[in-house]
């Protein structure tokens, strides 16, 4: 993840640009769906018109009570273009989210 800025309230808009280890950077603008401080973020990014292609994203996280904390990433990928873009979504996509899982654990790991 290269950056990942905006609105942290529902109906804001943020921006994310991504860097796939093997791909060009790509930059999306989901709008935010949910937010909380104490529980995480959920967003829905759309490619065209809604039902084109849909991806919904969520990041959660809960306290286990003993100073550690359990992080949570979740996507859901809908609409008409899907199967299409499947292979990229395992190719890139994929691995851009698990890099930028790497890097905000790092990041939290230094507070």
């Amino acid at each position: 993840m290269i950056s990942f800025e905006g609105e942290g309230k529902v109906g804001g808009r943020l921006s994310i640009l991504l860097q796939p280890k093997d791909g060009e950077p790509f930059r999306f603008r989901p709008k935010v769906l949910e937010f909380s401080r104490k529980n995480g973020i959920r967003w829905i990014g759309r490619v065209g018109i809604g039902g084109l292609f849909d991806g919904e994203h969520s990041l959660k996280w809960a306290s286990n009570g003993d100073g550690s904390t359990t992080f949570l990433q979740e996507e859901t990928f809908k609409g008409l273009l899907v199967p299409l873009l499947r292979k990229r979504l395992e190719l890139q996509t994929k691995p851009a989210f698990e890099e930028m899982n790497r890097a905000l654990k790092a990041r939290v790991e230094k507070r």
